[in-house]
Formats: C-alpha cells, sequence, structure tokens
C-alpha cells in the first residue's frame, strides 16, 4: 500500500468538498499544540456557558488521537504531515460549539473514539505494529479525517441555531459509527495477536497492554456491538441479615439521608469510619440489606483488607452478574475491569460497598466515576475515609444504655430485672461501648454456665480481663466477625514505632477515655523519653492544639505577678510563635515586641539575642512588613557569624536564621538574594538535622515558591513534589503537607489542569478541616475554598462555584474583623493572610 499516494487523495478530497479556504485553513495546523490552543481561546469565548465544560473534557481524547496519529505516522515511515488532521478536528469543533446540541454529539463520537485510541497510549511503548495491520489502521485515519470533513460540510449547509442541523445528523453519524467499528475489529484481531505470544513471559507493560487489550475488545460500545447493560438481580453479601443486629437506627437514618442529599446524576458516596470492632462493616451490612429489600437489583460486597480478598470479590461479582467477556479463565485484572465498566455504563441502580478499606490505592483504583448507583466504604482511617467519599461518618460508640441492652439481647435476658440491667451496663462500661467486645464478653457468659447473671460474673471478669477478651473456643461461632479484641488492637497499632507505642500504653493506662489536661503539667523529674511533658505549652504547639496552647498560655501568665518580668519571656515568646502559626501576625509582633522589650533590660548571651531578634524579625515578616523584619534578621545573622564558620551551628540557629531571611527576600521579590540564603541553610541543616529532614522539605517549599513567581512551573510542581515526601510521612495531617498540597494544586491550575488541581485542592482541604477545631478557626480553608471556586467557576459549575465563594468570603471578612491578621501586599496576600508565613 503507498501510504503516502492514499494520504494525497484524502487531502485532494477534503479541498474538493471544503472549498480552498477552509483547505488552506485546516492545513495550517503544523503543530497538534495549536488544537489545545484553539480549544482553550473557545473555552475563554464561551466562558460561563455548558459549551466551556465540554470542550474541556475533550482535552484527553485528542490528546488520545495525537498519541494515535504520532504511531501511525512515525511506524510508516513516509514523509505524511498530520496538519490537515489537526485542522479538520479544530474547524469541526468551532463549528459544532455554536449549538449546544451539535457539540454534544461530536463529544459523543470524540468518546467513543477515545476508548479505542485508549489502546494506543500502551501499544506505542510496548509492542511493534506489523506491516499489514498498521496499514488497516492508517486507513482509519484516513476515514477519521473523511468523516471529519463530511461532518464539517453538514454543518456549513445548515443553521447551527435551528434543529435541523440535529435532526438530519444521523447519515454522518452513521460515517463515524463505521468507523469506530472498523477501529473495534482492529482491536480484535490486534488482541489476537498478543494472545498468540507467551503472556506469562511478557514484561510488566506489556501485560497491562493484554488486559487493556482485552477490556477494550469486551467492552466497545460501538453501534450493534455495544454490551449489554442491564444484569439479573445480583447480591454479593457475604452473610445473610443478622438478626443479632441491634441498635444504629439513627446511624443508618442519616446514611439515607446524606445519600439522598448528594446529586443524583452522579455517584453518591459515603464512608463509615472508626476504630475496629465498633461495627461498621455491621452496620453497612444492615444498611445493605434494607437496600435489597427496598428494590436495589445489583448489590456488589468487595472486601478490601487484602488484595487476595478484593481479586476474589471482583471475581465474584464479574461472574454472578453474567457479564459478556466473563471467563472463568479471566486473569482478576480482567474482571474487575469488566465490572468497573459495566457499574459506569448501566442503567440498573446499584450499590458498590468497599469493606474494611486499609490502603487509599484502593479506593483510586477501583471508584466508579459515573453511573447510576452508590458507594459505600468502611474504613478505620478518618484521612482515608474523607477522599473520595463526599461524606464521611464516625461510627460512634453505643451509649450505656444501648451497651447493656444490646448484651442483654446476646444474653437472651430482655426480661432481666433492673438489678441485672444496671450490671449489664456497669460491665458494659468497662468494654467502652465497643460493639465486638460487648458481642465477645456476653458469650463468655453464655458459655460458663455456672453464671446465673451478669452481676455474678462482674467480679470474675475484673479478676480474669485478658483471658477473656478472646472469643470462646468452643460452643459459639460468630461468622460475621472472627476477630478477637487482641487481634483487633494489633490491627490498629502494628504500624506504631516503639516510642509511639510506649507512649500510646502510658496514656491509656493512666486515661483510657481522655487525655486531660493536667496529665502534661507534672512538674516531677520525668525519665528522659518524656521529658517533653514537663513543657506541655510546647507540646500542645507542635500538635497544633493551638486553642488548648493559647488557654495554657492564657493561664500561666494570670498566675505571672510580675507580666514584664524575664519569667514572663517564655510564655509571651510562645504567644508569639502560636499567633504567627495561626495568621494573627499583628499579635505576634506584640508579643515578639515584649519578649525584646524584657531581654535588653539587662545583658544577655549573644545566641539567646540572636534567638530574639530573629524571632522579631520573623514575625514583622509574616506581617508583610519585610525591610523591617530584613533588619532584625541581619542582626541575628551578624551575631552568628561571630563565631567560626565550622562551630557557628553548634551555638546558633543558623540555618532557621537563613530560612527566615530567604523568607524577607522573598516577600520583596529579591529571589536572586533569596536563593543562596536557603541554599545556605541546606548546607547547615545538614550538620545539624541530618540529610532529607523537615527542614529540608521546608528550603524545597519555598524555592518552589521562586520558581513559580519566576513561571518555571515544571520546577516549582517537582521541588513541591519533593517538598510533600519530606513533610509528610511523620505528619500526615500537618499544615506543612497541606500547604504542598496547595500549592501543586495551584500550579496545576495555572498550567489549566483543573482536574488534577481540584484533587491536591480538596486534599488539601481534608487536612484543613480535619485541625479547625484544634486550631480555632477556618483561617487555613479559606484560600483552598476561594481557589476551588475560581475552577469551578470556569468548568461551568456555577452553583458548586458560588457556595465555595460565598463560604471562603465569609470566613475572611469574619477573621478580618478581629483585627488580629495583616493587610497583605497584592490581592492574593488578601488570601494567604490567614496562614504562619510557613504555610503560605
Amino acid at each position: 500500500m503507498n501510504c503516502e499516494r492514499a494520504w494525497k487523495e484524502a487531502l485532494e478530497h477534503c479541498r474538493q468538498v471544503l472549498g480552498d479556504d477552509d483547505y488552506d485553513l485546516i492545513v495550517s495546523f503544523e503543530n497538534p499544540d495549536k488544537v489545545i490552543t484553539t480549544i482553550k481561546d473557545l473555552e475563554d469565548q464561551y466562558a460561563k456557558s455548558p459549551v466551556t465544560r465540554m470542550l474541556r473534557n475533550m482535552k484527553p481524547q485528542l490528546s488520545r488521537l495525537q498519541t494515535f496519529a504520532a504511531v501511525i505516522f512515525l511506524s510508516v515511515g513516509a514523509n505524511i504531515s498530520a496538519a490537515c488532521l489537526w485542522g479538520c478536528s479544530v474547524l469541526l469543533i468551532e463549528l459544532a460549539s455554536q449549538s449546544e446540541q451539535a457539540l454534544g454529539e461530536i463529544a459523543k463520537v470524540l468518546n467513543e473514539l477515545g476508548q479505542q485510541l485508549n489502546l494506543f497510549e500502551i501499544y506505542s511503548e510496548s509492542l511493534e505494529l506489523d506491516p499489514q495491520l498498521l496499514e488497516t489502521f492508517f486507513d482509519v485515519l484516513v476515514d477519521l479525517v473523511l468523516n471529519t470533513v463530511a461532518a464539517i460540510k453538514h454543518f456549513r449547509k445548515n443553521d447551527m441555531q435551528t434543529a435541523v442541523v440535529i435532526a438530519t445528523w444521523s447519515t454522518v453519524h452513521s460515517q463515524f459509527a463505521d468507523t469506530l467499528k472498523n477501529i473495534a475489529s482492529r482491536v480484535q484481531h490486534l488482541q489476537k495477536l498478543v494472545e498468540a505470544q507467551n503472556i506469562a513471559q511478557l514484561t510488566r507493560t506489556q501485560a497491562r497492554l493484554a488486559q487493556s487489550l482485552s477490556q477494550l475488545t469486551t467492552n466497545a460500545s460501538v453501534g450493534s456491538s455495544r454490551p449489554d447493560t442491564h444484569a439479573r438481580p445480583c447480591n454479593t453479601l457475604p452473610y445473610q441479615r443478622n438478626p443479632g443486629f441491634y441498635g444504629r437506627l439513627d446511624l443508618l437514618q442519616e446514611i439515607r439521608h446524606r445519600l439522598e442529599l448528594q446529586e443524583a446524576s452522579q455517584v453518591r458516596s459515603l464512608a463509615l469510619w472508626g476504630t475496629g470492632g465498633i461495627g461498621k462493616s455491621q452496620v453497612a451490612l444492615e444498611y445493605a440489606q434494607q437496600q435489597w429489600q427496598a428494590g436495589t437489583s445489583v448489590i456488589l460486597w468487595i472486601a478490601s483488607e487484602t488484595e487476595a480478598e478484593l481479586a476474589k470479590a471482583f471475581n465474584e461479582a464479574a461472574c454472578r452478574l453474567g457479564l459478556d467477556g466473563y471467563l472463568e479463565t479471566n486473569t482478576p485484572d480482567q474482571n474487575r475491569y469488566l465490572v468497573l465498566q459495566w457499574l459506569q455504563i448501566t442503567d440498573t441502580p446499584w450499590l458498590l460497598i468497599f469493606d474494611n478499606v486499609e490502603d487509599h490505592t484502593v479506593l483510586r483504583e477501583n471508584w466508579p466515576t459515573t453511573g447510576t448507583g452508590t458507594i459505600l466504604v468502611t474504613c478505620r482511617s478518618e484521612l482515608l475515609a474523607a477522599s473520595p467519599a463526599t461524606v464521611a461518618i464516625e461510627v460512634p460508640t453505643f451509649t450505656g444504655q444501648e451497651s447493656g441492652e444490646l448484651m442483654l439481647k446476646i444474653l437472651n435476658r430482655t426480661d432481666a430485672g433492673l438489678d441485672e440491667v444496671l450490671a449489664a451496663r456497669e460491665l458494659s462500661a468497662k468494654l467502652g461501648g465497643l460493639a465486638l467486645a460487648i458481642d465477645i464478653i456476653a458469650k463468655q457468659i453464655k458459655v460458663r454456665k455456672r453464671f446465673k447473671s451478669v452481676r455474678e460474673f462482674l467480679p470474675y471478669y475484673d479478676e480474669h480481663r485478658r483471658m477473656l477478651q478472646k472469643r470462646p473456643k468452643r460452643g459459639i461461632f460468630d461468622p460475621y466477625y472472627a476477630k478477637d479484641i487482641d487481634t483487633v488492637w494489633q490491627t490498629a497499632f502494628e504500624h506504631l514505632t516503639p516510642d509511639a507505642a510506649h507512649l500510646m500504653a502510658l496514656f491509656c493506662f493512666l486515661a483510657p477515655e481522655a487525655i486531660p489536661q493536667w496529665l502534661m503539667e507534672s512538674k516531677g523529674d520525668l525519665p528522659e523519653p518524656w521529658c517533653f511533658l514537663s513543657d506541655p505549652e510546647r507540646y500542645l504547639h507542635e500538635i497544633q492544639c493551638f486553642s488548648a496552647c493559647e488557654e495554657t498560655l492564657a493561664l500561666t501568665l494570670d498566675n505571672c505577678e510580675f507580666k514584664d518580668s524575664p519569667t514572663c519571656v517564655p510564655i509571651y515568646r510562645a504567644f508569639a510563635s502560636l499567633y504567627e502559626r495561626t495568621g494573627r501576625s499583628i499579635r505576634a509582633c506584640e508579643n515578639a515586641r515584649k519578649v525584646l522589650d524584657i531581654l535588653l533590660t539587662e545583658p544577655q548571651e549573644k545566641n539567646v539575642m540572636a534567638n530574639c531578634y530573629s524571632d522579631m524579625g520573623y514575625t514583622l515578616t509574616a506581617a508583610y512588613r519585610g525591610e523591617e523584619g530584613l533588619e532584625w534578621m541581619e542582626k541575628a545573622l551578624a551575631l552568628a557569624e561571630t563565631e567560626p564558620e565550622s562551630t557557628r551551628h553548634q551555638g546558633f540557629n543558623i540555618d532557621r536564621f537563613l530560612r527566615n531571611h530567604g523568607r524577607a527576600n522573598m516577600q520583596l521579590g529579591r529571589y536572586d538574594t533569596a536563593i543562596p540564603d536557603f541554599e545556605k541553610a541546606e548546607h547547615y541543616q545538614v550538620k545539624i538535622h541530618g540529610a532529607n529532614s523537615h527542614f529540608d522539605g521546608e528550603c524545597k517549599y519555598e524555592l518552589g515558591k521562586i520558581a513559580a513567581q519566576q513561571e518555571d512551573l515544571s520546577r516549582a510542581y517537582e521541588l513541591y513534589q519533593h517538598a510533600y515526601r519530606l513533610v509528610s510521612p511523620s505528619k500526615p495531617t500537618h499544615s506543612s503537607v497541606m500547604a504542598t498540597l496547595y500549592h501543586q494544586g495551584l500550579v496545576c491550575m495555572q498550567r489549566d489542569e483543573d482536574e488534577e488541581a481540584l484533587r491536591h485542592f480538596r486534599d488539601a482541604l481534608t487536612i484543613c478541616q480535619l485541625n479547625e477545631a484544634q486550631r480555632g478557626n477556618q483561617g487555613e480553608s479559606v484560600r483552598v475554598k476561594w481557589r476551588m471556586s475560581q475552577i469551578m467557576e470556569r468548568q461551568g459549575l456555577a452553583d458548586e462555584a458560588q457556595a465555595y465563594r460565598a463560604a471562603a468570603e465569609e470566613t475572611k471578612q469574619r477573621l478580618q474583623a478581629t483585627g488580629d491578621y495583616a493587610v497583605g501586599i497584592t490581592a492574593d496576600d488578601s488570601w494567604d493572610t490567614f496562614l504562619g508565613i510557613l504555610y503560605r
């Protein structure tokens, strides 16, 4: 086949059909990047219209088309320009954009095309096209150009604002449908070629290709080959309805209510989280049974604790649904894809339950993005529950009354007298209202026939508590939950470090219900591992319990007889740090000044004054007074530089002085000076803290902001990611982690990668909201909501954008009214001012 000649014939056909003007226009698109640029221009032209959203959603499909064309043209080795393909695509989209209905039809074609072209993103890296098959795919490219030209002609000769243009569209669409069927047949042929190879010896990438080929062939949604989207009633719940299920009526009602409030046009989702053994799975099972009885015809239970359980659950789902393409010889990934694909295209209402999720990748890789169903998640982690589920609900322990009633129900003593009821409540209180513990202990009573009542059992429990926490070895089998209390405990805390485990043991021994403030106020000598407990304010500050820290500091200051004495210096210094970290830079400056005034009344050691000068400069910079801040920071550096360079880091916090100096220079736009500050700081950080410390993450974060200001977005994103990797492992919900996520989102937003930006912003917002109670206000979340509203507005989601913007504006005005927050230099600063300078 002469590919060059076939392409020239296609170009000549384009000229004849479109005329010289349109032809000259389409062949001017030598660079495919011009396609994306034109799409962006159209988005601006149709801003705040549904057209904008449709245009944005077309970009991934056009990117796949670009990959497809590149593979084919490079493989045939002919001197062929793809300009006509890009030009036809843009002209067609420009014309269709004049009508929402017309653009909708083009979007449908592109979506179906994108499913097939997804193959080539994998294929181009994994296998070598043979010449014969290559020719057939080249034919597809030619057909696509000819189909597009026919569509352009159709739109040119009809008034785009009338219904005629859509009513007569069927002829053109049938041409596209034929081409799509042609691609599907090529995929089937390609699958056979791949299966002929020894799949077991393929590389990991090639194995993914084989899986994708099978998926695409099985699920190709083209013309009459579209898979059956209906299924017989299917229920993969692992158990029958639990006759012993008790209570939780309010929780079940809340689940129904919170799901009903979500948009019916989208997948509804909710996560139940709580400690192991609290009853999450039982609540999910009861909800699922109620939905089954209410008429939900497809309910899939996906056990998610291990990969083996996950694979088994998807295999069973594919089999029980009777999906086209299901074979016993399929790999687990093939069956998983079949199920997820069916969930996203079926009109049948469904309920999907991910039970006992331990790893967020389980949800990320198996989350249906569209469909007519509901997703319910159970997990132990509050952070995991918050994303991607729309709503997260903590499953509470049973109240004293509920605990007692549950125990008596298990014992079949619901008619017990008052003393027995009180005894059941007393015993249940010792178990903390934990459903699993109540169940196990009640069954321990059952198998020990000698105890005629709960009251009689109580002394025995107190004496043999540890032994009784395991399930009875005889007499009673629980099909609903096989674990015992020890197993749940080990699962929950197996990842703790030895020091963290010792601390948790101490807290649980001293105060199992809650950790009181007095525990942090011991004045006696403490063992070395617990010495930080002697400084409660510092401890509360470090764990970001700012509200409790502020209250503690205020009480301590009230007990000081002379407020301007040196004994008050640590209190004012702690206040300054606390106020700065929470964005209240005006009050931070006031307290830093009090420290300075007190220390200047009598001679001090050089390192004491250097720290004082640095703190003064740091808080002034946080209040957007960078020039004044620099003066104080240079005094701190001058004192440190009186020591030899080799030992300077031993007597002074030289790395902190340099980081703060760099931040002030950044604020003033002096990037050429700021960058060396951070580089010098990194030099000392390695000496003091070792390589790749949290402080190294601070420097990478600040350097990322400089790169972003200099419009080097790729470098900025790389630095933010590096910072995230350094700060997140030890403190995944710390404000520093939130800040790196926010700025990654900001870079994506600047690059028009809106979906990726939203993902980062949502993760940042989750951390902000987790910290709000301890922080005492919503200052951190203000700018995140503001940015999210901007993206949603660009996507045409007017209602959602307005809700986020209104929430951000309301909080902003309320906080500004306190007078505690400085006025920024730029418009963006007015949103950043509510955070400490470390997190802006």
